[in-house]
């Protein structure tokens, strides 16, 4: 595929559309690391787009080339499947500025077993230190290891087997996928993708497991199907923390000045936790107000933003209060009844579950707050918590350098309302009519914004906005 410097497909051949099932009517909007890139890898795969025309040559990304923060790249398809890939990206063009991306799908690289498993290997001691368990079925009738029942959180026989089961556990975002899956299983026979997905234990716990046909034998006119399941929850949590320690040095090492390179921390951190929303709170005038506000692509709410910037936490309140008084990293697990109250405030007028805060600390001060959000709850593991630590030390050091910057005047919730409406192109009397204002108060609103933008007039600003990330 061929993108502009802004990663914009303007081109793709047919094994791209085959590979990620992509429409190219969708492709030209959105960056194609949005559509193709999981997002913990994302900031990574930016990376290396940046170094390739920089250096106006190729740069190899994968599992060799120790390019992504885990040492390869995870590709997504359009359902929602992941799986591994190299890259190479080449900058082609200098005018205009464009990009060329070859990625290579390693799923067929991968050694599958063919043998035919015996009911007295599914009970061996490896299946319990690797992490995997077995199945078969047979006429209907399916046989789990005991490890598989370990692994979907079960006592070894404490249900009858099941795919029915299985998909009924599957995460709701997964289900789907899992269960297409499993009817082209069993109406073909034919060996699939590996394929990962979220499981929720019976009580409640998100696992991620992997699964993987290893063979089909008809015999008689017979079928029998054969597969492992691996749970790689640790794994994935491990990618994720080395995604987040890559995202922030990178972001920080290109970093711009202001709410501008604010903003980008924000959004590569959000992505490389798996977060739907991250805001970045700043201490002024004993409370906490937000100074950027992230939002994936795919929710995206004006609205939202605005009743993020209409509040104020003090010390102690909620998630984002409380990691401020305590000055470390905080679940919604870590806190008393009364924050969490706070919390599920927030979670109901923002239509997500704030679950994660990380302080940006310099010494004994508190310099930021970075709060993530999800549409589901995620589980976030204390190994993890420890290496947030560090990472809010990171911050903190950094941004002792630049306080300026983050004492520098934010748009009021109303101003940016005015300005996001104008960027859409409303008049001022629409604009006026649309908020129930004066348009003499409209006028005043929009002087405001002139001189806290340092901008002349209305196209000016709502450019500088948007280069800040400020409206969408």
């Amino acid at each position: 595929m061929i993108t502009d410097a802004e990663g914009r497909v303007v081109a793709e051949n047919a094994a791209f559309g085959r590979l990620f099932s992509v429409s190219a009517s969708r492709l030209p909007s959105d960056p194609v690391e949005d559509l193709i890139i999981a997002s913990r890898y994302r900031a990574a795969y930016r990376a290396v787009r940046r170094r390739a025309l920089a250096e106006g040559s190729a740069v190899a990304a994968g599992p060799a080339a120790a390019a992504g923060p885990a040492g390869g790249f995870v590709a997504v398809r359009r359902d929602g499947g992941e799986f591994p890939v190299n890259l190479r990206v080449d900058a082609t063009s200098e005018d205009p500025t464009q990009v060329a991306t070859w990625i290579r799908d390693l799923t067929d690289d991968r050694r599958v077993m063919t043998h035919r498993p015996t009911r007295e290997t599914l009970y061996e001691r490896m299946e319990e230190l690797a992490g995997v368990g077995s199945w078969e079925q047979t006429s209907g009738r399916m046989l789990w290891s005991d490890n598989l029942f370990r692994i979907y959180g079960l006592r070894p026989g404490e249900i009858s087997p099941s795919a029915e089961y299985v998909f009924a556990h599957c995460h709701p975002d997964d289900q789907e996928r899992v269960e297409r899956a499993g009817d082209e299983l069993g109406r073909t026979g034919r060996p699939g993708r590996d394929l990962r997905y979220r499981y929720v234990w019976p009580d409640g716990t998100v696992r991620h497991l992997t699964s993987t046909l290893v063979s089909v034998v008809n015999g008689g006119g017979r079928r029998t199907l054969f597969g492992t399941v691996q749970d790689v929850t640790d794994r994935h949590q491990a990618e994720r923390e080395l995604a987040a320690r890559f995202a922030v040095s990178d972001a920080l090492s290109e970093w711009e000045p202001g709410a501008l390179g604010a903003r980008r921390l924000v959004r590569d951190l959000a992505e490389a936790l798996e977060f739907d929303l991250g805001i970045m709170w700043i201490p002024r005038d004993g409370a906490l107000t937000a100074f950027v506000v992230w939002q994936a692509r795919e929710l995206h709410s004006v609205r939202r933003q605005l009743q993020v910037g209409e509040v104020r936490l003090v010390r102690g309140e909620g998630l984002a209060g409380s990691a401020w008084q305590s000055g470390l990293p905080t679940r919604v697990a870590d806190l008393a009844d009364g924050a969490v109250d706070a919390v599920r405030a927030l979670d109901v007028r923002t239509g997500l579950y704030g679950s994660l805060a990380v302080p940006a600390t310099y010494g004994d001060e508190v310099l930021a707050v970075l709060t993530f959000a999800s549409r589901r709850q995620g589980v976030i593991t204390d190994q993890f918590m420890r290496s947030l630590l560090g990472i809010g030390y990171e911050i903190g050091s950094f941004l002792a350098r630049r306080r300026s910057e983050l004492s520098a005047r934010v748009l009021s919730p109303r101003e940016l309302e005015v300005l996001q409406l104008s960027a859409t192109g409303y008049p001022r009397r629409q604009i006026a009519e649309e908020m129930e204002l004066s348009q003499a108060t409209v006028k005043t609103h929009f002087e405001h914004i002139y001189r806290k933008l340092g901008v002349p007039d209305r196209a000016s600003a709502i450019g500088e906005a948007l280069r800040q990330g400020l409206i969408h």
